[in-house]
């Protein structure tokens, strides 16, 4: 399974494993000049990355396979931070805003975490999956998740400062990658064939 490159203030950040069977012992993640690739830093991965970068307000929020989530400093590689919980979940890419950092766990749970602090705010937990990174607009965060190879899910409306449920909507086949949003409709891909837009 490979991930996205995340680029900011002329820098690109990547991890050079993946898969949750990879034990990197000798794998790194990488901050490249975004012009001439020359390498600024680099760190040894504890094990596969699990997901993508994210960068905001000069910390890298990236998830490694086990270890959980990792705030690194932007500049230096530093590890300012990391959230591990439960131990041996695996989470996918973060996604960053009003100063938290949201993440979900295929046990069935979406987690808020202080980005500067790396502290638990709340936790949103269901009977279904998160199987798909969240997705955050207008002070919602978005949810997919679903319950097997064949059945459907649901797509949740979470509010992100407090953690409830505004609302889910049921939605047919199991559930194809993160979701959009533009113009408060969120769209959605199932793998029933289908491609969804809920206003």
């Amino acid at each position: 399974m490979e991930y996205t490159p995340a680029i900011a203030d002329g820098v690109v950040y990547f991890g050079t494993a993946s898969g949750s069977n990879i034990k990197s012992t000798e794998e790194y993640f990488y901050a490249l000049d975004a012009v001439t690739g020359r390498e600024l830093w680099k760190i040894r991965q504890p094990s596969g990355v699990a997901g993508s970068p994210a960068v905001v307000d000069g910390f890298v929020y990236i998830v490694f396979f086990g270890p959980g989530l990792f705030a690194l400093d932007a500049g230096t590689g530093q590890e300012k931070w990391r959230f591990r919980e439960p131990i041996g979940v695996t989470m996918f890419s973060p996604a960053v805003a009003y100063d938290t950092v949201y993440i979900t766990s295929v046990d069935d749970r979406l987690y808020a975490i202080d980005s500067k602090t790396g502290q638990e705010k709340w936790r949103f937990q269901r009977p279904e999956r998160f199987f798909i990174s969240p997705v955050i607009a207008d002070g919602v965060v978005y949810c997919l998740t679903f319950a097997g190879q064949k059945a459907s899910g649901y797509l949740y409306a979470i509010d992100a400062q407090m953690g409830q449920e505004r609302w889910r909507l049921f939605a047919p086949g199991s559930i194809g990658d993160t979701p959009a949003v533009a113009d408060a409709v969120i769209y959605f891909k199932g793998e029933d064939q289908y491609l969804y837009a809920i206003r």
